[in-house]
């Protein structure tokens, strides 16, 4: 048992190189929306800030002279959201469900299919 809960845990290394990374944890809490509502969508930036939104929590509000970012486009609302953590890629909502990436470059042209992997290593 990983955690005294049970859900899953996040975690993810950031090697940001020669830029400044926005290591800010996150609480975005969960919301009831109304009918028609929209999810304002930013143009996130490497450092920090990654977004100034104050919609989306508190802790993404302006500081120090900091103007919101304005939105490049929006897409229909869901009636509910979850809270969830939120961070510079992998997140958690409250029910546990995770999701991160990966900003590997490796190539995986050459790696053969097989009749038990019919789409070699690149499918699951």
């Amino acid at each position: 048992d990983a955690s005294a809960t049970g859900h899953p845990m996040v975690a993810h290394t950031d090697d940001s190189g020669s830029d400044t990374t926005d290591v800010r944890f996150v609480r975005v809490p969960r919301k009831q929306w109304p009918k028609g509502s929209t999810r304002k969508l930013y143009h996130w930036v490497d450092g920090y800030p990654r977004v100034v939104a104050p919609e989306r929590s508190d802790e993404y509000a302006p500081v120090n002279g900091q103007r919101p970012n304005v939105p490049i486009g929006e897409i229909p609302q869901v009636p509910e959201t979850y809270a969830y953590w939120d961070m510079d890629y992998g997140v958690q909502n409250e029910m546990g469900l995770s999701i991160g990436e990966s900003t590997c470059t490796a190539k995986t042209v050459g790696w053969p299919a097989t009749p038990e992997r019919p789409y070699g290593y690149c499918h699951i």
